[in-house]
């Protein structure tokens, strides 16, 4: 299978360096789509639903498999189920990897090793695509996990916002002058 990557920051450069005979898209993506059975959109989350939405609108000639790999799902599994149709098989999915720094020289072939790599399936995904992404994500160092949408949103709004308010709130417990003088 081969894979086109959209997106060349540190999630699209660390893929590309990972997977071999992967390829990076590039601005012209709309033009080299048909080069790819899989295009893997490692974009920011709102550009997911735009570029969607041209791969939907191309006259595809042959089937293609469109992982995204963004943060929240509810809304992009949700269009994703609507695009699923024909040629076109659309999964949303989220690696729990990354780093503190972004962009493609910071990318490392290594980053998907050993993460949960969780797909949130719609009702229209079929069990064949589900299984392809999951291999590829196994490839990858990675361990699939199959999750609902709404649960993994749910979840990782735990997770990334939870330690955010516990640090706001322990700061606003400390007297902001006794860290001068310590």
């Amino acid at each position: 299978m081969k894979i086109g990557i959209i997106g060349s920051g540190l999630m699209g450069g660390s893929l590309y360096k990972r997977i071999e005979g992967a390829v990076l898209l590039g601005d012209n993506w709309i033009d080299r789509i048909e080069e790819v059975d899989c295009v893997i959109l490692a974009v920011p989350i709102f550009a997911i639903l735009e570029i969607a939405e041209k791969i939907a609108q191309h006259p595809m000639k042959k089937p293609l498999l469109v992982l995204d790999i963004g943060s929240v799902k509810e809304p992009i599994a949700k269009q994703f189920e609507t695009l699923t149709s024909g040629h076109l098989e659309w999964i949303a999915t989220h690696p729990m990897a990354g780093k503190e720094k972004s962009g493609y020289e910071h990318s490392d072939p290594a980053i998907f090793e050993g993460a949960v790599w969780v797909i949130t399936p719609h009702l229209r995904n079929s069990e064949a695509a589900l299984q392809t992404a999951e291999e590829l994500i196994r490839r990858l160092g990675a361990e699939p996990m199959r999750m609902d949408a709404k649960e993994h949103d749910r979840r990782v709004a735990l997770i990334s916002q939870l330690p955010f308010l516990i640090s706001k709130t322990l700061l606003d417990f400390v007297d902001p002058k006794s860290l001068a003088m310590a």
